[in-house]
């Protein structure tokens, strides 16, 4: 009595492609919907022996361009619903690693920045200083000045970068504009964002500057 084969409807065959030390990896994985918590596990072992580093940080960029780290079964999730079609068809999994370091040194400045606002006083507008009553007034809010990348254009559309700066990982010394961004240009490839020139950067992820 012959038997036919059913695949589980719920694998999902991942390709994934991970930049670390310099180099980038790539492997593929079948991940199951119905057990997030096993292919955890077994991705970040597989992570590990790739990246050859225990302690390494595993993360992805979202369409915002923003960072999100994997620490857990439903971030893994995320990421592969998130992930686009490949050349073959096959979603790609785009990650990057780096050290645990990194991530505890961007969280302090975070929290440093944080308690730094906090201790900030506002001063009293106008209308309130004026108003014995309480009274309705209208506060106006200084225009926020974009800042300017110096010798930066977009090369999609040419013009001054002014404001994030996306540069891609993948393609050599290509930056875009966050106008560019917002309408989806480029989409294919990962991202690194600059607010401005100050914008805090891991040393993993400085490989993938223009030399």
């Amino acid at each position: 009595m012959s038997t036919m084969k059913v695949d589980t409807p719920f694998l999902k065959p991942v390709s994934v492609k991970l930049a670390c030390m310099g180099a980038f990896r790539r492997f593929r994985f079948r991940y199951d919907d119905t057990k997030t918590a096993d292919m955890f596990d077994n991705f970040i072992n597989i992570i590990k022996v790739q990246a050859k580093d225990e302690t390494a940080m595993l993360a992805w960029r979202d369409n915002d361009g923003d960072t999100i780290l994997i620490t857990c079964a439903e971030d893994l999730q995320e990421a592969v619903h998130n992930c686009q079609p490949g050349a073959d068809g096959i979603p790609m999994l785009r990650l990057f690693s780096f050290p645990e370091k990194e991530t505890q040194k961007e969280t302090q400045e975070e929290e440093t920045e944080g308690k730094t606002l906090k201790n900030v006083k506002s001063e009293p507008c106008e209308a309130q200083e004026n108003s014995k009553e309480n009274t309705p007034f209208v506060i106006k809010r200084r225009s926020q000045k974009r800042y300017a990348h110096e010798n930066i254009v977009c090369d999609l559309c040419a013009s001054k970068l002014m404001g994030t700066r996306f540069h891609c990982v993948v393609c050599e010394s290509l930056d875009i504009c966050e106008t560019c961004e917002r309408k989806g240009e480029h989409k294919e490839h990962a991202m690194i964002r600059f607010v401005n020139s100050n914008t805090y950067l891991p040393a993993a992820l400085k490989q993938f500057l223009p030399k």
